[in-house]
């Protein structure tokens, strides 16, 4: 994983709770990435995790990949995985959700890794604020379709 700010905090934990077996985490802000790591060891003493000094480093033996920095959102060019990481992984992640195709994405596709973009990130935690400030529930599948749907 890329990335250890706030919305990397938010997927590693998020990981840890679908049952990921082992995470290895950079962040250029090692303090941060520490800190991740040790809050997520109290949480779930049973994750293997890896402090990595690079993304090189972070990616070996992984099967996945997730970048949760803001590389390759809207004015902010670049991924966080250069193209020679990505062969032989199975999927990728990316929670840059403006664009919903990163650099990364694109790359990821293009070298056989199945994708999620993070506009399922966006869909959800739409979702989940609507419920906390309103109190009300949305469908997601008829929200799906009405943001799908062609404009009136």
């Amino acid at each position: 994983m890329a990335g250890a700010g706030g919305v990397g905090k938010a997927v590693a934990f998020a990981l840890a709770d679908l049952g990921a077996a082992r995470l290895a985490i950079y962040d250029p802000d090692t303090a941060r990435a520490q800190a991740l790591i040790t809050a997520l060891a109290a949480y779930q003493p049973s994750l293997d995790l890896r402090l990595a000094p690079s993304i090189t480093a972070a990616c070996e033996g992984a099967r996945g990949l997730v970048n949760s920095t803001p590389l390759g959102m809207g004015g902010i060019n670049g991924s966080a995985f250069p193209e020679h990481l990505l062969a032989g992984r199975d999927w990728a992640f990316d929670a840059v959700y403006t664009p919903v195709e990163t650099q990364f994405l694109r790359e990821a596709q293009a070298a056989g890794l199945d994708i999620l973009t993070g506009y399922e990130l966006f869909f959800h935690q739409g979702i989940d604020a609507f419920r906390l400030f309103t109190g009300a529930s949305v469908d997601p599948a008829a929200l799906r379709r009405a943001l799908l749907a062609p404009a009136a």
